[in-house]
């Protein structure tokens, strides 16, 4: 009788035995599923707590907390585009003159100030009893300008566009510089010559 546990309570009106061997597995059965239970709950709330966790990491990358700086046109930039161009349409680059320079700033200037071009009006004033053929080329940044990383590419492409602009810029004119005053930039072009 020592090696059976006598259980209170009946199956079929029959009192139920069971071996102290057998009991020692069903206590390990149990505690085999109590550990699977308890394994399992583990794994699946670190689970949810990682997903959380990537979900929370991706919102700050797809939203930084400070703002990348604005872009800001470059007149250089626009000026090598251009030089490449004329390179790839078998054209001589230009000479960078230093008073061209000085003139593009102010008729860069003029027309920033006055929040449009002018026709070139600035421009014919100035130049019109010059005994040099001059001519100009300039472009009104969009308001938001600072969005756009490629500014250059974009005024280049509108002068490429434009018959006008474009006349300009094949013509085998030998010194230019280009400029920039907050939304225009201004290009100016001669030869110091009647033709």
């Amino acid at each position: 009788m020592s090696d059976f546990i006598k259980i209170g309570f009946f199956a079929k009106n029959k009192k139920v035995e069971y071996n102290r061997e057998d009991m020692k597995i069903a206590y390990w059965v149990i505690l085999t599923i109590l550990f699977v239970i308890f394994f399992l709950f583990g794994y699946i709330f670190g689970y949810i707590n990682t997903q959380i966790n990537k979900t929370e990491l991706m919102a700050t990358q797809a939203y930084p907390t400070t703002a990348p700086a604005p872009y800001i046109p470059n007149s250089d930039k626009l000026w090598n585009l251009i030089e490449e161009w004329r390179q790839s349409q078998g054209l001589k680059p230009y000479v960078k003159d230093q008073a061209l320079c000085q003139i593009a700033t102010q008729r860069a200037e003029e027309q920033n100030a006055a929040g449009q071009l002018d026709e070139h009006a600035g421009f014919f004033a100035r130049f019109s009893k010059s005994p040099y053929l001059w001519s100009e080329n300039a472009q009104f940044l969009q308001p938001d300008y600072t969005r756009f990383i490629n500014s250059e590419t974009l005024t280049l492409q509108s002068w490429l566009h434009s018959p006008a602009h474009l006349a300009n810029l094949e013509k085998p004119y030998l010194y230019s510089c280009v400029e920039r005053v907050g939304r225009v930039y201004d290009q100016i072009f001669t030869s110091y010559s009647k033709n």
